[in-house]
C-alpha cells in the first residue's frame, strides 16, 4: 500500500496542480473527452461554455504565520469550475476520489491502446495492475485526498490569460513572452487539449516510475510534449501558442517572491 500511496500522491500533484505542454492533432481533438465518457454533443457544449470564461481553483497557504492564496488557472469552463470538474484526482468524499482515480487510470489505458501500443506496453501493464489493486482498497484509504473546503475554493474567471498575465510574463525572464504585446499572440487551449495533457502526463509519470522505467514510453511522451504548440513547456511560455494553464497569487501578506505574479482580479479571501 505504501507504493500505491506514493504513486497516487505523485499523480495528484502532477495532474491536478501543474500546467500543460502537449499538442493535439486536429483529427483526434475529441479523443480525450470521449475517453472520459463525454459524448460529442457534451464536448461541443463544454467548448461553448469555455469561450464564455474559465476556471480558477484557489488554495489557501500560510508562510511565517501569514496567509496568502495561490490560484491555479485552467481552460475549463465556468460550468465545470468545481471539485468534480476541475480536479481529476480529488473529490468531496472518499467514494468520489476512488471513482475518479479508477476512471483516470482507465483513461490512461485507453489512450495507450489507441496511440502508444508499441512504445508503452510495460507502462500499460503497470497501470492495469495498480488499477486492479486500487479497486480493492477500502474507502477510508482515500480520505487523505478529500478536499478541505476551508482551504480550497473555486471561482469562475473571465479569461485564463488575462487573469494570469503577470505570472506568464514574469515566470521566466528568458522566454518569449515579455510584455502585454506578446500576450496578444497567445490563445487559450481547448478543453480537449487540457484533458489530453492530463492523460499524457499520467502515462509519462507511470513510465518513469520503477521497476523499471520504460524508456521508450518516456521518450515518446517527451517527443509529444516537445513537438507541441502548447504552453507552458518547462515553465516557459512561447509566442503563438495555446495556454493550458497559469498560476497567480494574491493576499495582503503575499510573500515578496510572488509580488510580480499577482492575479489580475481575484481577491477573495477565506
Amino acid at each position: 500500500m505504501k507504493k500505491i500511496t506514493k504513486t497516487l500522491f505523485v499523480l495528484v500533484v502532477a495532474i491536478g496542480l501543474v500546467g500543460a505542454n502537449c499538442q493535439q492533432k486536429k483529427k483526434d481533438d475529441r479523443t480525450p473527452l470521449l475517453l472520459l465518457g463525454f459524448t460529442v454533443t457534451e464536448q461541443q457544449r463544454i467548448e461553448q461554455e469555455r469561450r464564455s470564461g474559465n476556471c480558477a481553483f484557489v488554495a489557501k497557504q500560510s508562510s511565517g504565520g501569514n496567509t496568502y492564496y495561490v490560484a491555479n488557472l485552467s481552460p475549463l469552463p465556468k460550468g465545470a469550475c468545481n471539485v468534480t470538474g476541475a480536479l481529476p484526482l480529488l473529490g468531496t468524499t472518499p467514494e468520489e476520489v476512488k471513482n475518479k482515480i479508477i476512471q483516470f487510470y482507465q483513461s490512461l489505458i485507453n489512450l495507450i491502446n489507441a496511440e502508444f501500443t508499441s512504445e508503452c506496453p510495460q507502462t500499460k501493464g503497470k497501470i492495469e495492475q495498480i488499477k486492479t489493486q486500487v479497486e480493492t482498497f477500502p474507502l477510508d484509504f482515500f480520505q487523505i485526498y478529500v478536499i478541505d473546503p476551508n482551504k480550497i475554493k473555486f471561482y469562475p474567471i473571465q479569461n485564463l490569460i488575462e487573469e494570469g498575465k503577470n505570472f506568464i510574463i514574469n515566470i521566466d525572464p528568458n522566454d518569449e513572452i515579455a510584455n502585454e504585446e506578446d500576450l496578444k499572440t497567445l490563445q487559450i487551449a481547448s478543453v480537449a487539449e487540457y484533458e489530453r495533457y492530463n492523460i499524457l502526463s499520467g502515462i509519462k509519470g507511470f513510465a518513469q516510475s520503477p521497476p523499471p522505467p520504460e524508456q521508450s514510453c518516456v521518450n515518446k511522451m517527451e517527443q509529444v510534449f516537445n513537438n507541441s504548440n502548447i504552453s507552458p513547456l518547462n515553465n516557459s511560455y512561447k509566442k503563438n501558442s495555446k495556454v493550458i494553464s497559469a498560476i497567480c497569487y494574491y493576499g495582503q501578506n503575499l510573500p515578496s517572491q510572488f509580488a510580480n505574479q499577482k492575479c489580475t482580479s481575484l481577491n477573495e479571501e477565506f
